[in-house]
C-alpha cells in the first residue's frame, strides 16, 4: 500500500519543526476525543485551515468506562465526552464546520471501515486536504489501528493523495505500555519539544478531558513525535508483533480485525 506525497509531507515536518504558523490545509483524524490532545496539543494553535475528525463517541459498548466515570448511561458518558472534547477545542477559535464528529461506536471503528473509508475520503476531497495527520500502527488501540488504515485507503481515492503523517500513541514494549513513541525508528521521526506556551496550552487541553484524567497521566509529556507514514502492512501484525487489544478492547480479538482489514483491503483493490 503505497504512501502518498513525500514532498508535502516532508514539507510539512519541516514547518513543523521550524515552529511557525502552519498554512497547509491540515486534518487532524482520530479515533477518540482526547487523542487530538495526547497526538499534536502543543502544535494545534499553529494551524491556520484545521479540520478535526474524530471518529468514534468515546463511550465503550462494554460499559468499563461508562461504569469507572460514574455514568448511568452509555449515552451520558458520550455526552459527557463530546462535552469535554469541545472544553478542550475552545481556545483554538477554530470555525463552526472545522469539528467533525462521525459518533461511531468506541473500540469498534473496525466493524464500520467501509463507512470510515468513504466518510473520510468525502471529507478530504471537500476540504481539499493536503495533510492528515492520524494514529501509527502499533497494536495498541484497535481504534487507532482502524484510522491508522482507513486514512490510507481514503488517500488512496484521491487523484492527489494528501501526505499522511502519523503520530504514535502507546504499543507493546518488553517491560509493558511504551508511551508515545515510535515502535521502529524507520522513518525516524520528528521530536518537538513543547516551548513553555505550548506547554501550557496542551495541559490546558488535558485538563478539559476531565473523566479521562487517571488514564492521562502518563500522556503529560513536553514532547510530541511525528513522521511520514510509511507503507504499513495492515494484513499482518504491527511491527512489535504484539497487541494490547485484550486490555483495551478486550472483546475485539486482533484476529477479528486482521480478518477486515484483509476485508477492506481487497475491497480497495490493494491487496
Amino acid at each position: 500500500m503505497p504512501c502518498s506525497s513525500p514532498q508535502a509531507g516532508a514539507a510539512f515536518l519541516a514547518d513543523l519543526a521550524a515552529r511557525g504558523p502552519i498554512h497547509q490545509r491540515v486534518a487532524l483524524v482520530v479515533a477518540h476525543p482526547d487523542d487530538e490532545t495526547i497526538g499534536a496539543g502543543g502544535q494545534l494553535h499553529r494551524f491556520r485551515s484545521f479540520t478535526l475528525i474524530v471518529a468514534s463517541d468515546g463511550a465503550p459498548r462494554d460499559g468499563r468506562d461508562m461504569r469507572r466515570t460514574g455514568h448511568a448511561s452509555l449515552e451520558d458518558y458520550a455526552r459527557t465526552r463530546r462535552t469535554e472534547l469541545m472544553r478542550a477545542l475552545q481556545p483554538l477559535d477554530m470555525r463552526d464546520d472545522a469539528l467533525i464528529l462521525f459518533d461511531l461506536p468506541d473500540g469498534e471503528l473496525i466493524f464500520a471501515i467501509d463507512t470510515l473509508i468513504a466518510q473520510l475520503a468525502a471529507v478530504f476531497a471537500r476540504e481539499g486536504i493536503e495533510i492528515v495527520m492520524t494514529h501509527a500502527y502499533e497494536g495498541g488501540h484497535p481504534d487507532h489501528d482502524t484510522l491508522a488504515l482507513a486514512t490510507q485507503l481514503a488517500a488512496g481515492r484521491a487523484p492527489h493523495p494528501p501526505a499522511l503523517v502519523e503520530m504514535p500513541y502507546y504499543h507493546a514494549g518488553a517491560d509493558g505500555w511504551v508511551l508515545q513513541s515510535f515502535a521502529d525508528n524507520e522513518p525516524a521521526p520528528l521530536t518537538i519539544e513543547l516551548d513553555a506556551e505550548s506547554w501550557r496550552r496542551k495541559c490546558a487541553m488535558l485538563d478539559a478531558h476531565r473523566s479521562q484524567l487517571d488514564l492521562l497521566t502518563g500522556f503529560r509529556q513536553p514532547t510530541e513525535k511525528f513522521r511520514l507514514a510509511p507503507a504499513h502492512d495492515f494484513t499482518e501484525k504491527p511491527t512489535t508483533g504484539r497487541w494490547l487489544y485484550e486490555q483495551v478492547a478486550p472483546t475485539l480479538s486482533p484476529e477479528t480485525w486482521l480478518a477486515h482489514a484483509r476485508a477492506a483491503i481487497l475491497a480497495e483493490g490493494r491487496a
